[in-house]
This record gives structure tokens, C-alpha cells and sequence, in this order.
């Protein structure tokens, strides 16, 4: 999906894990750069056509290259899964 929408993934940490007594919480924060459009049409997917989980939060804001006097647009995501412990 990235490639062929023009999306750049500049940050995938490894996945955070949270156990408690009865239940796991798998966290994932993902870092993109791309056209708003496409970023709006990654979450949509992420969230609703594949299922990877809840995005709890998503972030979206510019950063300017001072050199070259351009802007990019970065989009955190935080993805999260709860499971019940067995």
C-alpha cells in the first residue's frame, strides 16, 4: 500500500507490550511522510479493511526542511491490540 501511494515510513519501532493480570496490550507507533490524502487512506485501511488493530491515536503535523525551505507532512500512528491472557 505504501509504494503505491507515495508514502514514505520513516519510523517503525519495535511493538511496546503491557501485561497485566488478565489481559495484554500490544502497542505499535508508526511514523509516515506523504500527501494528506494518502495518509487519511492508509488509516482507513489500517483500520477497517485489514484489521491490524485500534488506532488510538494518529497524529498528524508539518515539518520544514530548513535548507530547502520545503514542508513535509509526518503522520504518527498509534496502533493498539488488546488480548485476553489464557
Amino acid at each position: 500500500f505504501c509504494r503505491k501511494n507515495n508514502i514514505l515510513i520513516k519510523d517503525y519501532p519495535k511493538t511496546h507490550i503491557f501485561n497485566k493480570d488478565d489481559f495484554t496490550i500490544e502497542t505499535s507507533h508508526i511514523v509516515l511522510e506523504g500527501n494528506y490524502i494518502n495518509l487519511l487512506n492508509l488509516l482507513y485501511h489500517c483500520e477497517q479493511k485489514y484489521k491490524l488493530g485500534k488506532i488510538s491515536s494518529a497524529k498528524f503535523y508539518t515539518v520544514v526542511n530548513d535548507n530547502t525551505k520545503t514542508s513535509t507532512l509526518i503522520l504518527e500512528v498509534y496502533i493498539q491490540n488488546i488480548k485476553p491472557n489464557e
